[in-house]
């Protein structure tokens, strides 16, 4: 398989290396260097520099969802399960049709005239919107809201088991469908991401887990923007059929 940067541009190229992650993931494979051409290079250097301010972004995301979560008193919760949740319940939204009510997923409990929940409610629904935008219109913008690298391997792990756990509440939260009706590999992936969501830190080398933890995020990310695209594809599908018949 060959991996470029331009593998992202379809859908079936991210369907390719996603199953490149899977199988790079279970099997532990190393992964070669590429020497790149001089203008390859050039190209490499300015993606670079865009992730960097992407990184920078959901760092900055990351540290505005712990202060309203603060803010709420809500202690249980981290940003990125809060993350995965919003971006599960796009997908249940557009698979439903049921619009999530995301404070109710985020804190069952929770008054929405509570003023408390205020400022939370209105970070949720910017969230979504935003997320939304992202997979929707420019996909290579999109991306897990994880824990600093600087932060331990332990917070990181915790930061990707949550992130998945929170997708799969949001995707399956209402009973509206089952994991077997997720369209195409949809619920192997889906699958994929329950078993994810139940890891902890355990290896001692920190430089092989670091390595590790990079290519799951990479395969986590993967995963659940195909979930996504086969939801969209599918819904856009029924719409076009509707219409026709209309």
């Amino acid at each position: 398989m060959c991996l470029n940067g331009d593998i992202f541009d379809s859908q079936q190229g991210r369907i390719d290396i996603y199953c490149f992650w899977r199988i790079a993931c279970v099997n532990l494979l190393t992964i070669s260097s590429i020497i790149f051409s001089p203008k390859t290079r050039l190209k490499e250097t300015a993606r670079s520099d865009e992730r960097y301010k992407n990184m920078t972004n959901l760092i900055d995301r990351f540290t505005q969802i712990e202060a309203t979560l603060d803010l709420a008193d809500i202690q249980e919760l981290t940003p990125s399960e809060v993350h995965g949740t919003i971006v599960g319940a796009m997908c249940n939204h557009m698979k439903s049709g049921v619009t999530p009510d995301l404070l109710k997923l985020i804190e069952p409990g929770a008054d929405a005239n509570d003023g408390r929940f205020t400022q939370l409610t209105a970070m949720l629904y910017e969230l979504y919107r935003e997320t939304s935008e992202l997979l929707i219109e420019t996909k290579d913008g999109f991306d897990l809201i994880l824990p600093s690298e600087d932060e331990s391997i332990n917070a990181r792990v915790d930061g990707v088991a949550t992130w998945c756990r929170g997708f799969i509440l949001g995707l399956l939260y209402n009973n509206a469908f089952s994991i077997d009706q997720i369209p195409e590999s949809g619920s192997e992936i889906a699958r994929d991401l329950m078993e994810i969501a139940e890891a902890a830190a355990g290896a001692n080398e920190e430089t092989e887990e670091d390595w590790a933890l990079s290519e799951l995020h990479e395969y986590i990310k993967v995963g659940a923007q195909l979930i996504f695209e086969f939801i969209y594809s599918e819904s856009s599908a029924k719409e076009s059929e509707q219409a026709t018949l209309n």
